[in-house]
Formats: structure tokens, C-alpha cells, sequence
């Protein structure tokens, strides 16, 4: 129940920080060759393992598919929306900590893991399911 919890504080952090990034990327940097650019910077600068040039490469790639990833989830699916901030956040989180314990061979541990992987499912449904179950307005 660690990386639920952990899943959780990060999530708030990771929402607030996103949502102030995003909105002045979105506000500031308009033509898309310069986001773009701004994106392989960034994923040039986070990119640490210097071993190999091909060690290199390969985390500044994963670097940039995460957040290309992320700003697709901001500007497609979330669209600046608290909610859908806290959920991606979540996602990003739980995801990782339930690949971890699910590749751990101890059964209390792979359970741990599905009990993680249920959360997030739960988590991303919850919404949907509201959605749905929603009476339209009646007109008076």
C-alpha cells in the first residue's frame, strides 16, 4: 500500500508542476517547431547516463516519448482539467510501481502488484463511469 500512498503525494506535486509548465508552454511557446525543439532539449538535458553514446541515446529517447506523452495527455485528454491532471499523474506513478511488484517472484508481492494495477484501473474508471451514469438536464 506504499506506492498507493507514494502514487498519491506524487501525484499532487507532479499536478501542480505540470499544470504550471503546460499552461506556459501552451501560453508562451506557440509555433509547434519550437515546441518540439523545447521538448528534445529537455530530453537531452535529463538524459544522465553518459557510459555509451548508444546509453545515452536511448534515455534521452525515453525521456522524449515521456514527455511527448505527457503533453499529449494535456492537450488531448486532460485540456486542463484538475481531474484529469491528478489522474495522469496517478497513472504515471502506479504504473512503474505495479510493473516492480508484479516482476518480483514472492506470491505476496505479484498480489501486491494486482492490487495496484486494480487501483489504477479503479482509478481511471471512476470518472467514466460517472460520465455515463449521468442524467442530462431536463429542460424546464
Amino acid at each position: 500500500m506504499g506506492a498507493l500512498s507514494s502514487s498519491i503525494v506524487a501525484a499532487f506535486l507532479t499536478v501542480g508542476l505540470l499544470a504550471i509548465a503546460a499552461s506556459l508552454i501552451a501560453l508562451y511557446v506557440r509555433p509547434k517547431w519550437m515546441r518540439a525543439g523545447l521538448m528534445a532539449a529537455y530530453a537531452v538535458a535529463m538524459a544522465t547516463n553518459m557510459a555509451t553514446p548508444g546509453a545515452f541515446l536511448r534515455e534521452a529517447a525515453y525521456h522524449l516519448v515521456a514527455v511527448v506523452t505527457l503533453w499529449y495527455g494535456v492537450k488531448c485528454i486532460a485540456r486542463f482539467n484538475a481531474l484529469g491532471y491528478f489522474l495522469l499523474a496517478a497513472t504515471i506513478v502506479l504504473v512503474p510501481a505495479a510493473i516492480e511488484l508484479l516482476e518480483q517472484p514472492n506470491p505476496y508481492l505479484h498480489a501486491s502488484g494486482y492490487a495496484v494495477v486494480a487501483c489504477a484501473v479503479a482509478l481511471l474508471a471512476s470518472p467514466l463511469v460517472k460520465w455515463r451514469t449521468l442524467q442530462p438536464a431536463r429542460p424546464l
